[in-house]
């Protein structure tokens, strides 16, 4: 799986502005938005709060 490295840029905002306090950001807790391509080649546009983007990634681990 390869993804973006920003949780902001595709949705026309700062990563910070996504990413809640405690891990660092504004706090603004604004939707964000990020690109993933998977192995078997398809791929995801997802768009959502900080903990959604997070799942997107971590889903996979789990399998």
């Amino acid at each position: 799986m390869m993804f973006c490295n920003s949780y902001g840029a595709h949705a026309a905002v700062r990563d910070a502005q996504v990413i809640p306090s405690a891990f660092g950001g504004t706090g603004e807790n604004l939707n964000g938005a990020t690109l993933a391509v998977f192995a078997d080649g398809h791929a995801k546009f997802k768009n959502g709060k900080f903990l959604d983007l997070v799942r997107l990634v971590l889903e996979p681990l789990n399998q």
